[in-house]
């Protein structure tokens, strides 16, 4: 103790807790790292409850595809379809034709067709796109006016996508584009969804070709 009465310098290194100052800077630390490890386990965690919900989203928009193709002499949309003919092409106009067959009411239905992770939403722009460049350019592979008997591999070819093997308005896999590294989710003609690496050159809008080895999948036969 000092003449004041006050604890002098050398006490403080054992009031009243008993740890030194090191310690405390390690135990601080120590806070520190596990917190960052928390947030980071939460953002996977989130993240992965992202990836599920998507992946049933396309699930559902596959089979309201795959049930209006059953009710249309087996033949998956196509843009002569007579509720279409406007801008958007059988990429995004596909929606109108499968919404008798989604079991929600209107709001939950326009709900849908959007992704979470999409920052910007138009309603006539859904965030899942049909696999149908068929319609546009002779000689490019698609699925679009594709009778279900005639499409061979129908567990490795596209139904629908996210808008990111179109643009990049719908880019979620990784955060950065980056060639090489590109994953997508996506739904196949005989029903199911799965995530999906996809080749960079070849999108939805230039399939004129199938992607080569490694990729498992094909826009077409």
């Amino acid at each position: 103790m000092t003449s004041h009465g006050w604890p002098s310098p050398q006490s403080y290194r054992t009031l009243p807790t008993g740890f030194s100052l090191p310690e405390i800077l390690v135990s601080l630390g120590l806070a520190g790292l596990l917190a960052t490890l928390g947030l980071t386990a939460l953002a996977a965690a989130r993240d992965a409850a992202g990836g599920a919900k998507c992946i049933a989203k396309l699930r559902t928009l596959s089979q309201s595809v795959l049930l209006f193709a059953v009710d249309n002499n087996q033949t998956l949309p196509s843009q002569g379809a007579p509720t279409y003919g406007d801008i958007r092409g059988i990429w995004f106009s596909y929606q109108d034709l499968v919404m008798p067959y989604l079991d929600q009411d209107l709001s939950k239905k326009q709900q849908i067709f959007a992704c979470r992770y999409d920052k910007e939403f138009y309603p006539k722009f859904p965030s899942y796109v049909f696999n149908g460049a068929n319609e546009y350019q002779p000689g490019f592979k698609g699925v679009a006016d594709a009778r279900l008997a005639s499409i061979a591999q129908p567990s490795k070819t596209l139904l629908l996508t996210e808008g990111s093997m179109m643009f990049s308005k719908s880019w979620h896999w990784p955060k950065t584009k980056q060639a090489g590294d590109v994953l997508t989710y996506a739904a196949f003609v005989d029903g199911h969804a799965r995530l999906v690496a996809f080749c960079p050159s070849l999108t939805l809008l230039n399939a004129g070709v199938n992607p080569p080895p490694p990729y498992d999948y094909l826009f077409g036969d």
